[in-house]
């Protein structure tokens, strides 16, 4: 009788709980309050027709005022890409017209949409002095900028509006014949006024 009652004794005693591991690095939730506003809706309507990857060897040299004053020079290996494109924003009822039985379409002129560096695969191959000054990584920042203020001329100069051209020429004749169910003729924009061309380039296209 004694056991049966201290056995009944026993199981009414509650469980002691578990202590906390104060040694977990862990959280035990984590708690983000995120507070997004939009700051501007821009419409698209470019289309992308052709890009160009370049790659260019620069040397940056920045010659100081100062005769005892070494110059900086910074030496980059960069890669970048340049992106041609059609605004179709520009395209009002003007541009298109029913003759017979064609459909004259005239598109806006092709521009580049943009041209970047691709700085995960560029490097800095070597750089002289730019240690001995405090605006010393300025120099290799504006190299970079430099470079890619460059591959927009280096597209030009190797036709890459043209090949926007024929692009959307392959691409969307096809398809504005599809619906109109005529013969579809593309003509473009004559081109902006040019600017004064810069010096020769010396930058070759990996690819088109």
């Amino acid at each position: 009788i004694a056991g049966y009652y201290f056995y009944n004794l026993y199981q009414a005693i509650p469980e002691m709980p578990e202590f906390p591991d104060f040694t977990s690095d862990g959280p035990k939730e984590i708690i983000q309050v995120h507070t997004i506003i939009i700051e501007e809706v821009n419409g698209m309507g470019k289309m992308e027709l052709v890009k160009y990857q370049f790659s260019d060897i620069i040397q940056h040299k920045e010659v100081k005022e100062y005769m005892l004053q070494p110059d900086v020079e910074v030496l980059l290996k960069a890669y970048g890409e340049s992106v041609a494109c059609v605004d179709f924003t520009k395209i009002d009822s003007t541009d298109i017209k029913v003759m017979g039985d064609s459909v004259y379409v005239t598109l806006p002129y092709p521009e580049i949409c943009y041209s970047k560096i691709d700085h995960q695969k560029s490097q800095i191959v070597d750089t002289k002095f730019t240690s001995l000054y405090a605006d010393g990584n300025q120099s290799i920042a504006k190299a970079y900028q430099l470079a890619e203020l460059k591959l927009s001329e280096a597209a030009q100069e190797f036709g890459i509006i043209d090949s926007a051209k024929s692009k959307a020429q392959q691409t969307l004749r096809p398809i504005l014949r599809n619906l109109a169910q005529k013969n579809v003729i593309l003509q473009f924009d004559p081109a902006p006024i040019s600017q004064p061309e810069s010096d020769t380039l010396n930058v070759v296209p990996q690819s088109v």
